[in-house]
């Protein structure tokens, strides 16, 4: 049974939205259903039971067979973020439509639920075009952070070590070096050195490429605990694995956008980060104990829909529950896919 809290907080959600939505438990039982998705019933007879099917790969609109889908000679040419398929309107008219079916759970029972959203194919193709658009984005601001990174590591923080150097050595010539003004100075150019190497680390932690990502977030709780007092505590459970290189940097922007919006706005100073592995399954939790926000009105905010482009890039699911006086919690849940060498 779902839990009052995240009931009320979809009943909101999808009372103050016109997407076409459902929400479903398990055997496809109606919980509930958007604005949008009453309309759409008024207007077409919605055969819920065959959408479901051919969103679960139960049936298909192009093959007549269960094994000549499963075995699709044009696997790979259709988009993987919906399937297509018509509805028929109560005057008999065809419209094509677009469907998604993606698994939600609720963080206070363990229950998982399925979220059903049906688009119009024009709405569909300019989602699609937006999602290229910002996953183009992302990747050209990973490329450009890794260079501003190494310009400041290998350029500017270079620089100035060499400066500090010759300050050095000038104050060692000139026997200055115990007067006041000279360890004031040398103490700013070590403090100086310091911001640009942080900063540098910040832009594209070198710990994610070297070490993999579990020490690239333990380095990241290190420096919140250093430089804001912010405690980030990280569990992990189960067997680790890795990941490629896309998928580990999309996972750590993801946390770090999290860790960050709870350092900024939940009004605590502790938040955690768990890793639960299970053979190939990786579920990653973030979660603190803050003021919350309404997910219904902060949906359309810039960083959370970056964290769920984010986790739709990487075939990931993603659930963000948050309610007033208890907190946050996002849930990242993907499987482990290989790396191609």
């Amino acid at each position: 049974m779902m839990s009052e809290e995240m009931g009320e907080l979809y009943k909101r959600g999808l009372q103050s939205t016109e997407a076409m939505i459902w929400l479903l438990d398990a055997n496809q039982k109606i919980l509930l259903l958007s604005n949008g998705a009453q309309k759409l019933t008024e207007d077409y007879a919605i055969p819920l039971k065959k959408i479901h099917d051919i969103l679960t790969g139960k049936g298909c609109p192009l093959h007549a067979l269960q094994d000549v889908c499963q075995d699709c000679p044009i696997e790979g040419h259709l988009n993987p973020e919906a399937i297509p398929f018509q509805l028929r309107n109560k005057q008999g008219h065809l419209a094509s439509f677009w469907g998604k079916l993606t698994t939600i759970s609720d963080p206070a029972t363990n229950i998982f639920y399925q979220y059903l959203e049906i688009r119009s194919w024009q709405t569909t193709q300019q989602v699609q075009q937006e999602r290229l658009m910002l996953g183009y984005l992302n990747e050209a601001q990973e490329v450009e952070r890794q260079r501003i990174a190494r310009d400041l590591h290998d350029g500017l923080a270079q620089s100035m070590y060499s400066l500090m150097l010759e300050s050095r050595r000038l104050m060692k010539k000139y026997r200055l070096e115990e007067t006041t003004d000279s360890q004031q100075l040398d103490a700013s150019f070590v403090e100086l050195l310091q911001e640009v190497r942080t900063l540098a680390a910040e832009l594209y932690p070198a710990a994610l490429e070297d070490l993999g990502l579990l020490q690239a977030i333990f380095h990241l709780a290190d420096q919140l605990k250093q430089l804001a007092g912010f405690h980030l505590d990280v569990n992990v459970q189960g067997k680790p694995f890795s990941f490629p290189k896309r998928t580990a940097s999309h996972i750590y922007r993801i946390i770090q956008e999290a860790v960050t919006n709870s350092l900024k706005y939940a009004e605590v100073n502790q938040a955690t980060v768990s890793f639960i592995f299970e053979d190939n399954v990786c579920t990653i939790q973030i979660k603190d104990n803050g003021k919350g926000f309404d997910t219904s009105t902060q949906k359309h905010g810039l960083g959370l829909w970056n964290m769920q482009e984010r986790a739709l890039a990487i075939d990931a699911t993603i659930s963000i529950y948050s309610t007033f006086q208890w907190g946050t919690t996002i849930t990242l849940r993907l499987v482990r896919i290989e790396e191609i060498q």
